[in-house]
């Protein structure tokens, strides 16, 4: 190992500005109280330290920052911009994760790990078990930060209602576009009917005031492009973050996709991991394919999983600058990818800078789910999949 090669690259790491993928489109007090609402604010920013710092340093902790605990890898939707498409076609098995299972990684990892997100592939309410492992998590084991990602598709008021007694602290809802848009990308889910359930969620969540959960609308930025300002419009006022991303495929294993960056240095393997719903661990949370298997949390520890062999070299090639010579998910990841920023768009007073992968731009128009070349290939419903 060249020790000055990682000193240079300890010095860059410190000294280069990053470009940001996911841009918060509400008002800086809006920020700054949900910050403030998630709790455990000393928590809190110790965990921030450590997120940024541990990768900067090239630190490994004893235990991830974060881990993505995956409830479901199926889903019910077929968005073109997903890394489902590319599942189904190579046959992977996308099933629920087991509550024992489940169990025996949270009681394991709830005085080390800050926070977990019940989702990472697939759509977490498809697991039947959702909210009992919500309640497990962050009412038994007290874990700090207990979270989802959804296309909140199937919730409807009882599972609303349900949901407002796990203590979850946030929920990310995914909702690209507007009208039209929304609905041909986010086939089968209907635009009204969408945003009514998430209306009904804030409104229940206030009027039994609670203070969480944060409740959270992201979009991918080309599907608001042309009228981002009506989609502030429409969800400043009903909850309290609203998000774009960059714009970004998962389905491609292309290795000529993006235009890489060689001298990029990820931060995944210092403070972030993936679990499968089978237990199953791969290199780093992107490689939706599991071309990179590392390890097996149903057979194995948390922590063994987190310094296995397999993560401890792709830490080595980010720390030498070598990871799309020795790592194939790295050669066809959008996080490595050139980046311009390639517009500004001005949002309440404040310029925001829009990044465009390089090689890579979503046309939302010709995005339609509906006609997804897997959609006659799909799977059955995964083995106790909520009806």
């Amino acid at each position: 190992m060249n020790y000055l090669t990682i000193v240079r690259r300890i010095l860059r790491n410190l000294t280069t500005k990053r470009q940001k993928t996911y841009v918060s489109m509400s008002a800086r007090w809006d920020n700054i109280r949900w910050f403030l609402r998630q709790g455990h604010v000393i928590a809190h920013i110790w965990d921030r330290i450590k997120w940024y710092g541990c990768p900067a340093l090239f630190i490994t902790p004893r235990y991830p920052c974060h881990i993505e605990l995956e409830a479901s890898a199926a889903c019910q939707m077929k968005c073109p911009m997903c890394g489902q498409g590319k599942m189904y076609e190579q046959g992977l098995k996308m099933g629920n994760m087991d509550f024992d299972l489940f169990k025996k990684i949270v009681d394991e990892v709830h005085r080390d790990v800050y926070s977990i997100k019940l989702s990472w592939r697939g759509e977490p309410s498809l697991n039947p078990h959702l909210h009992d492992m919500i309640r497990y998590a962050k009412l038994e084991r007290k874990m700090k930060s207990v979270a989802f990602l959804t296309n909140f598709e199937r919730y409807d008021e009882a599972m609303v209602d349900d949901l407002l007694t796990t203590g979850v602290d946030y929920v990310s809802i995914s909702f690209d576009g507007l009208g039209d848009t929304y609905e041909r990308i986010r086939h089968p889910a209907k635009f009204d009917e969408v945003v009514k359930m998430i209306r009904y969620f804030v409104q229940q969540r206030d009027k039994l005031k609670l203070e969480r959960p944060v409740i959270r609308v992201q979009t991918i930025y080309s599907a608001i492009k042309d009228n981002y300002q009506e989609y502030v419009d429409l969800w400043d006022p009903i909850v309290d973050r609203v998000n774009f991303i960059a714009d970004q495929y998962r389905v491609d294993h292309n290795e000529n996709a993006y235009d890489l960056d060689p001298d990029y240095m990820c931060g995944v393997v210092f403070n972030r991991m993936a679990i499968g719903w089978d237990g199953k661990v791969t290199q780093c949370y992107s490689d939706y394919g599991e071309r990179t298997m590392v390890a097996d949390v149903s057979k194995q520890s948390v922590h063994s999983a987190w310094h296995s062999d397999g993560i401890k070299a792709l830490r080595r090639s980010m720390m030498e600058g070598t990871r799309l010579e020795n790592h194939e998910p790295c050669r066809t990841c959008d996080h490595g990818a050139k980046g311009d920023t390639g517009e500004w768009i001005t949002i309440k007073g404040r310029e925001l800078p829009v990044r465009i992968h390089a090689g890579k731009k979503i046309k939302p128009e010709e995005m339609n789910a509906k006609e997804n070349r897997w959609k006659k290939n799909r799977p059955p419903k995964p083995a106790g999949a909520a009806e």
